[in-house]
């Protein structure tokens, strides 16, 4: 489970288009310009264990971008919508089943300082095979 958003951060960073020159966990860094970070949504993650030691569940999360030209912010994201259409990809720790968008991009945000934050929110269907 502890990998699931640093993977996702290395998938997108190698599969799309990103604003900056990775995709950033957590937080944006202070500084204006473009930027895009990824973070696990808050609440409890559903996961379901089996006796084989086997687990399936769902992880939410959200990716945000960020830049000083909004329809650059907001297509980024819609972009990555693709890239995330996911079937049976190998994560560090999980088998990623799916990815399922939950929200359309949305903007959160435009600062003093002329930038404007957009994000959108997946949820990931993975499955684990232990043993």
């Amino acid at each position: 489970m502890k990998n699931i958003i640093a993977d996702l951060a290395a998938y997108i960073t190698a599969h799309a288009t990103i604003l900056g020159p990775l995709v950033y966990i957590d937080m944006i860094p202070t500084d204006a310009g473009d930027a895009m970070m990824i973070r696990a949504n808050p609440g409890n993650p559903v996961e379901v264990r089996y006796l084989d030691e086997s687990r399936d569940g769902q992880f939410p999360f959200s990716v945000y971008t960020r830049s000083d030209d909004s329809g650059k912010a907001y297509n980024t994201l819609c972009d990555l919508f693709p890239v995330l259409d996911l079937q049976d990809v190998q994560l560090t720790d999980e088998t990623l089943v799916s990815v399922e968008p939950t929200s359309n991009p949305s903007l959160v945000q435009k600062t003093e300082a002329g930038d404007y934050t957009y994000t959108a929110g997946f949820r990931l269907n993975y499955f684990t095979t232990r043993g």
